[in-house]
């Protein structure tokens, strides 16, 4: 009665992992019909310790040993994971990537989840479809700047301004009172500050003595 073995990881028949030789210890025929590496009876083949010596195992064999995916190599099986894991120290099992430990990934809160991880947004924000930014929700936002002869209002997502006061002799610093929806500015020609709302009506002067360089400071 004749024998089968099962080699494996032998350089020779590295794409023909499941070769098969007949009296593969004592065998009669070339290297070239038979393996030189290790041998095994095909019967205890479903039993093989992936990886028990270098170059030893098989990805056909349960996966190679690994958890996730398996690479064959000239010297043996490697192991990866995939993402939002990450290999562990014994080179088989994958890890969850607690991804919500790490800085970039959400703007407000995250939530963790098996091989990746979620945001979330604060009450008044809304999630933006890049599923990580979150985007204040009501008016849209604008800016407010003074350019000593007038204050402008810029809308940053259209790129448009539009005048909102002029006929300033020297405005150079500003503030913006968000509830009662006043805009501040001090004039540093005229020594005061004064207020208006913000659609650019009833400009109202608050102070006007005792300033010296109002918006500025003094070493």
């Amino acid at each position: 009665m004749s024998l089968s073995f099962f080699c494996f990881s032998n350089i020779r028949y590295l794409f023909v992992l499941h070769l098969v030789c007949v009296y593969c210890f004592n065998s009669p025929l070339s290297v070239d019909s038979c393996c030189v590496g290790h041998c095994m009876l095909l019967t205890y083949a479903p039993f093989l310790h992936v990886g028990s010596e270098p170059g030893a195992g098989s990805c056909n064999i349960q996966n190679g040993g690994c958890v996730h995916k398996c690479r064959q190599s000239r010297h043996g099986v490697h192991c990866s994971c995939h993402a939002g894991y990450h290999l562990t120290a014994n080179g088989k099992d994958c890890q969850d990537v607690d991804e919500c430990v790490e800085e970039g990934h959400c703007s407000q809160g995250c939530t963790n989840t098996a091989g990746s991880f979620e945001c979330r947004c604060e009450q008044g924000y809304v999630l933006r479809p890049d599923k990580k930014g979150c985007k204040a929700l009501g008016p849209e936002p604008v800016l407010l700047f003074a350019n000593r002869i007038d204050i402008r209002r810029v809308l940053p997502y259209r790129s448009e301004y539009t005048l909102l006061l002029n006929n300033l002799e020297n405005a150079i610093a500003l503030d913006f009172h968000h509830k009662r929806a006043l805009v501040f500015w001090s004039d540093v020609t005229l020594d005061r500050i004064a207020h208006a709302t913000l659609n650019g009506n009833a400009s109202t002067e608050i102070i006007s003595t005792g300033l010296e360089s109002p918006g500025t400071s003094r070493h």
